[in-house]
């Protein structure tokens, strides 16, 4: 069976204001082109995952696109045969990714990069031996990082 549906996957990390305004826009321009799924806006950015006829999806992301917050929004792209989603779900966050941290502003970008020398330098430190760490969806302990948290 062909792929009928464009599937769009995309998160940005931007400062996003009129929250209430921008959900409903983009609640409506989804039903008009027919999308369904889910977007999550907050003040930090946007992210979402939806999927609708190959035409009305591009014709949505196109005009978000338009947007100045949006304009790189780099989705990523996939195919179904069938509708994925059965409804369209636009709401606003508190924030996108949960930390609960008001020091951790996403886009003010990245933190540096730990080179693999200092990482297994604070691993080997004595107040982290013994604990589970998740490095690339593979649970370690301590700092030989044998697999080994299954207790």
């Amino acid at each position: 069976m062909p792929n009928r549906f464009l599937n769009l996957s995309a998160y940005a990390f931007v400062a996003l204001d009129r929250l209430p305004a921008r959900r409903d826009a983009l609640y409506q321009t989804a039903l008009a082109c027919g999308i369904k799924g889910t977007v999550l806006l907050a003040k930090e950015g946007i992210n979402l995952f939806v999927a609708g006829a190959d035409s009305g999806a591009r014709e949505w992301l196109a005009r978000w696109r338009q947007e100045p917050p949006f304009a790189a929004l780099d989705a990523k792209e996939s195919g179904s045969p069938t509708l994925p989603f059965r409804h369209l779900r636009v709401k606003v966050k508190r924030e996108i990714i949960r930390m609960d941290q008001a020091q951790v502003q996403p886009t003010a970008g990245r933190t540096r990069a730990v080179d693999a020398a200092t990482l297994m330098r604070w691993l080997d430190a004595p107040h982290w031996r013994g604990r589970c760490f998740v490095f690339d969806g593979r649970e370690t302990r301590g700092p030989d990082l044998a697999p080994a948290c299954k207790a």
